[in-house]
């Protein structure tokens, strides 16, 4: 009797977790690439692939040493796939400055003027998806590695 009380809850547990999906998990494309400022790799930068489809979402990765990235898409707080959906973007590029100041500093220096905000490494164009000048097409299939130069 335990047995089959213990199988029936287990089967339960699978069939609601299933249910919990609701929908099938969209069909992302590979997407991948590098980064370059002044023909040098640039690490720790935050690249985001963003939907020109209001109905869109956006994809995003950071580079590594060699200023590569694979990006995966954001489905909802559980859950993230690998890759792009097919789409046109606008790519955003950011890396910040990490500050060595403590927030009791950062108080200090901020009193009754402007915030302190961290230092931007990247030209400020590539920081947002209405001045960069970095389009994408993802297709369905395989894509070929992007290869992203930005410029002063």
């Amino acid at each position: 009797m335990a047995t089959r009380f213990i199988g029936i809850c287990g089967l339960a547990l699978i069939l609601s977790s299933l249910g919990c999906r609701g929908q099938a998990l969209p069909q992302a494309v590979a997407v991948t690439g590098t980064i370059t400022y002044q023909s040098k790799p640039v690490a720790g930068a935050q690249v985001v692939l963003n939907s020109t489809d209001p109905a869109g979402k956006p994809a995003s990765g950071t580079t590594d040493a060699q200023g590569k990235f694979a990006v995966q898409t954001y489905v909802d707080p559980a859950t993230q796939v690998q890759g792009a959906l097919p789409g046109n973007y606008k790519v955003t590029v950011t890396k910040v400055e990490k500050s060595t100041m403590s927030s009791e500093d950062m108080m200090k220096a901020s009193s009754g003027k402007k915030p302190v905000g961290p230092k931007h490494l990247l030209p400020a164009k590539y920081s947002s998806p209405a001045t960069t000048d970095l389009p994408v097409e993802v297709k369905k299939g395989s894509n070929p590695p992007l290869a992203l130069e930005l410029k002063d």
